[in-house]
């Protein structure tokens, strides 16, 4: 130990003496870079997670796949966590992966997290796979194929070896990657291969259907041996087993599907980019606990696009094929990685034959997607989780005061007194309850349910499968309390209960980046906090009131706070109506134009009397004044200064008795020449490059094309193509232009055309340049044949889309982006 403490002083003394003037202290200490995950999987959507990094060093970050975006590529070593965003875009073809590096001192600490992100396309390598008989049937020279089977012989002097399926057999000779498998290879196990297809003809006459130096992919050795302590186990490593499916509603038939990509059963209602109501069950054989003193469940699951799993997914079991009863999950999965379900004492079921049933729920706004894996009961008593049977409740407070996925049963007859399009509110008198789940049930039902309790924004609330719920009466009066109008004190509103509210304010509508949910926010006037209004009934015909000032009233739903920042109050709505209250508003409060430009128009909206008008020379505003909704248009003469910007104001106000009753309209017009802007334009007037897809081509759905010298790329639902009338057609909801970034420049105005046999119901908004989020530029339909112009606060760098919102096809005659 002394000759090691005489050594570092030494050196730390010959370093002195090479280095004295320089006084900074190196960090000697061992170099440390390790992410807090080391997978990632995403769904085809585009989306992003964060992740979190911790290096004592300066570190960078690479990734070897341009699909996967890194918000944070370089930092300064910390002892603290650093958080990076890393984010997919969507994927419209195979499975794919990705591999993100993080270094730090030098490349002397490394650590890696595997992307992995599924396409409707499903696995590149699956979709080459047939069965033996079909790849001899086929006897396909020219192309390759995938054929996977069990070894039932094997030469490894010759370095062959045969498989079989059923009947159909084929001899793998010498593939090229044999040795690398030689020491596992053992009969029994199964093997993919890709190759051709050879027929071998030996003297003697004999044919053998032959891969010919194929490459093994890779090999599964025989199962082992069942220990003794599993009395079932169902991997669903190669299919369904013998589980069977049981769809209790919904137009979706099947539900639950063998994936095997991730190789698990996997229940899901998104189909086709839409969200789809469902109910589905996959349901067990028969489990004989019979001679059993104690048995425990657990299995492995992973889930992600829930409002709330716990709300969403659940297990029942039903004992000697009598009623099937729900049984607490302790764990459930926050995303697409797999987690232990916990141990699920099974202790009330031993001696009796018992099925499982894992239950998926959605509805039309929200269909997640559920994965389970390693199904397995055993003999262990668990002692750690017993079974949890349901609390009956005598009262809905009793129901609210459980624990978090606790199992509660009510059969009092609770008054249905208010309902969305995802569930009912519910009150015994005394306390009242949000309850989410499928149902017929109406206002003025009585119910009996069962189910769980969760918390959800803040508040206790129940959540059933549709068959937990029975309506035990119909037709009841309802009497709703002393509504509180929250309207005053907005920002400052709190509730701990479903109180009875309500506000007024501007309605206006956006969707998700997927254009399959419609949102329905509500502007107060003098608030930073907008009220949400949750998954709304039909028939309160809520859309006939967009942009329009209403009055909402309904149960406070708690509140949240968004990915953008907006915190919202929710509200389960009962009623809406025109507010008779003054209002006036604008669409945009501040335009930034190029000197050339010389007009720019903004939308009013309200129902008062106002009047508009800009006191700077040479401009003129039309209309000066009227009534309601309009549009005005401000013109002005081209700016010819090279040496400022021109500013000028627009007001626009009212004599109304409202708040506010003035806005002004701020007009910047950049200077003649200006060199810190960059504008490109496209026209479609004629087809933009040689082979750019034309009318006749139609139904392209991708492609990247240089435009005015600038890299484009369109991706397209259906189909995107120049028309012959001078247009751009990019086909429905999803489809997108994603726009070129600027090195050094942001982003800061979107002009474009509408064509002139346009849809008018056409929703297009500009997005971020990975489709996580709306820059909320606009969410209203577009009119044909009409210039639009957007103003966009952009970053620096950063790329942004022309995104489709509704599911109707776009048309663009023009495009005139502008970067500063």
């Amino acid at each position: 130990m002394k000759l090691k403490y005489l050594f570092l002083t030494l050196f730390a003394a010959a370093g002195i003496a090479f280095t004295a003037c320089e006084e900074k202290e190196q960090d000697i200490s061992r170099p440390d870079c390790r992410f807090s995950k080391d997978t990632l999987k995403f769904d085809s959507r585009a989306d992003f997670t964060t992740v979190k990094l911790l290096a004592n060093r300066d570190w960078v970050i690479t990734c070897d796949s341009s699909f996967v975006g890194i918000d944070r590529i370089a930092g300064t070593g910390s002892g603290e966590w650093q958080y990076v965003d890393i984010s997919v875009t969507r994927n419209n073809g195979y499975n794919r992966t990705a591999t993100v590096y993080a270094t730090a001192g030098r490349g002397l600490s490394k650590d890696i997290i595997v992307i992995s992100q599924r396409g409707p396309k499903g696995n590149e390598e699956d979709a080459l796979l047939i069965s033996v008989s079909e790849f001899i049937q086929k006897a396909d020279t020219q192309k390759d194929w995938i054929i996977e089977g069990a070894i039932s012989g094997i030469n490894t002097q010759y370095k062959y070896f045969w498989i079989k399926e059923g009947t159909a057999e084929v001899e793998v000779y010498q593939p090229l990657n044999f040795d690398a498998f030689k020491d596992q290879l053992v009969e029994g196990g199964i093997a993919r291969v890709k190759g051709r297809y050879k027929l071998y003809t030996a003297s003697s006459g004999k044919q053998t259907h032959e891969m010919d130096k194929g490459t093994i992919l890779k090999f599964t050795a025989p199962s082992t041996p069942d220990p003794g302590n599993n009395i079932f186990s169902e991997t669903f490593a190669t299919s369904l087993g013998n589980f069977t499916q049981q769809v209790k509603s919904g137009t979706v038939t099947n539900v639950w599907n063998y994936d095997s990509n991730y190789k698990c059963a996997k229940g899901t209602a998104y189909v086709s980019n839409t969200n789809n109501a469902s109910e589905a069950w996959l349901v067990s054989p028969e489990i004989d606990l019979a001679g059993q003193t104690s048995a425990t469940l657990v299995f492995d699951h992973a889930g992600n696009y829930f409002t709330s799993i716990s709300q969403e997914v659940s297990l029942y079991i039903s004992k000697d094929n009598g009623e099937f009863k729900q049984v607490k999950i302790p764990t459930y999965p926050t995303n697409y990685t797999f987690v232990s379900s916990g141990k699920i004492s099974l202790k009330d079921f031993v001696g009796h034959k018992i099925k499982l049933a894992f239950v998926y729920t959605s509805t039309a706004t929200k269909a997640g997607t559920w994965e389970i894996k390693n199904v397995v009961v055993n003999k262990e008593d668990s002692g750690e989780t017993p079974y949890v049977a349901a609390k009956v409740c005598e009262t809905l407070a009793e129901a609210a005061a459980l624990g978090d996925n606790d199992l509660f049963e009510y059969n009092k007859g609770a008054l249905v007194v208010g309902r969305s399009s995802g569930g009912l509110v519910i009150t015994d008198g005394t306390t009242t309850l949000y309850a989410y789940g499928e149902t017929t049930a109406t206002i003025g039902d009585k119910v009996n349910l069962k189910g769980s309790k969760t918390t959800y924004r803040g508040l206790p609330e129940l959540n059933f499968a549709k068959d937990d719920l029975s309506i035990a009466s119909s037709n009841n009066p309802v009497t709703y309390p002393q509504v509180k109008d929250i309207t005053a004190g907005f920002d400052a509103y709190t509730a701990t209960t479903y109180e009875y509210i309500s506000f007024t304010g501007v309605l206006t509508t956006s969707t998700n980046a997927a254009g399959t949910t419609t949102y329905y926010n509500v502007t107060v006037s003098g608030a930073t906090k907008k009220g949400s209004i949750q998954m709304p009934v039909e028939s309160l015909n809520i859309n006939n009131f967009k942009d329009k000032q209403v009055k909402v009233t309904g149960y406070y739903a708690g509140s949240n706070t968004t990915t953008a920042g907006e915190t919202l109050h929710n509200m389960i709505l009962l009623a809406i109506e025109e507010s008779g209250a003054s209002y006036l508003n604008v669409s945009a409060t501040a335009f930034s134009v190029k000197a050339s430009d010389t007009s720019v128009s903004f939308n009013v909206g309200g129902n008062v009397d106002w009047t508009a008008s800009c006191s700077a020379a040479g401009v003129t505003v039309s209309p000066a004044s009227g009534n309601g909704a309009a549009t005005v248009t401000v013109s002005f003469p081209a700016n010819t200064d090279t040496e400022n910007d021109k500013s000028f104001n627009v007001v626009v106000s009212t004599t109304a008795a409202c708040t506010p009753n003035s806005y002004t309209v701020a007009i910047t017009q950049k200077k003649a020449g200006s060199a810190s802007q960059e504008v490109i334009n496209v026209s479609f007037a004629t087809i933009p490059t040689s082979d750019f897809p034309s009318g006749s081509a139609a139904g392209l759905t991708e492609g990247t094309y240089t435009l005015e010298g600038h890299s484009f790329e369109f991706k397209a639902t259906t189909k995107f193509y120049w028309n012959t009338d001078g247009y751009l057609l990019i086909g429905k909801a999803n489809s997108y232009i994603l726009l070129p970034a600027i090195a050094g420049k942001k982003l800061t105005q979107v002009k474009f055309k509408t064509g002139d046999n346009a849809s008018t119901s056409v929703v297009v908004d500009i997005y971020k340049g990975d489709g996580s989020a709306s820059m909320g530029v606009n969410s209203t339909a577009l009119n044909k044949g009409t210039e639009y112009t957007w103003t966009v606060n952009g970053e620096v760098g950063a790329q942004y889309q022309i995104r489709v919102c509704s599911a109707h096809n776009a048309q663009f005659k023009y495009l005139e982006l502008s970067y500063e």
